[in-house]
């Protein structure tokens, strides 16, 4: 029973996670996994885009300047602490 009770956790965790990269106006792709929560920033005129399968540790930060741009193909992995910020293209 606790073992689907922590499951049920890490899943909420991960769409609350999912939902704040979206409503800082990020596109994320399918399958996309979150091991704890982090910082998003982007400011008018750049975008952050994640494909498909990535999976971010904890404390992530991605910070996009104006006219930045972030890129994240498929199947990606970003350990934790890892802080990843652009003015133009990453």
């Amino acid at each position: 029973m606790a073992a689907t009770a922590w499951y049920g956790y890490l899943r909420l965790r991960n769409v609350y996670c999912r939902w704040r990269m979206i409503q800082a106006g990020a596109r994320v792709g399918r399958g996309v996994w979150f091991d704890g929560p982090g910082e998003v920033r982007i400011r008018e005129g750049g975008s952050i885009t994640v494909g498909d399968g990535c999976n971010f540790g904890r404390l992530v930060h991605l910070k996009v300047g104006g006219g930045g741009h972030i890129v994240i193909k498929e199947n990606v992995k970003i350990n934790l602490f890892c802080i990843v910020e652009a003015h133009r293209l990453v």
